[in-house]
């Protein structure tokens, strides 16, 4: 049986966009980027990120990771994610 602290991690380096950089440059740092491909967000979609750079289901507790907080992703790289990784509140 799992023990229910367990989650898988998504490592954000395996999922961010080669061009996130270059987006960043282009769009400036306006700090609603998306996080996986750098480009402006309407801050509809969130994601919760740790220290070490990984993303966790929403619905993990803080205490259970050393949490970041909620980053911003856009519409489309949503998609990208299992569902219970997205949240719409930071």
């Amino acid at each position: 049986m799992k023990d229910k602290n367990e989650f898988k991690e998504i490592k954000l380096s395996d999922i961010q966009t080669k061009n996130y950089e270059k987006e960043r440059e282009r769009n400036g740092e306006i700090g609603n980027e998306c996080i996986i491909c750098g480009k402006p967000t309407k801050e509809e979609y969130w994601v919760h990120m740790t220290t070490d750079l990984t993303l966790v289901p929403n619905d993990v507790n803080e205490d259970d990771c050393d949490s970041q907080g909620c980053f911003p992703i856009g519409s489309s790289c949503k998609n990208k994610l299992p569902k219970n990784y997205i949240t719409h509140e930071a």
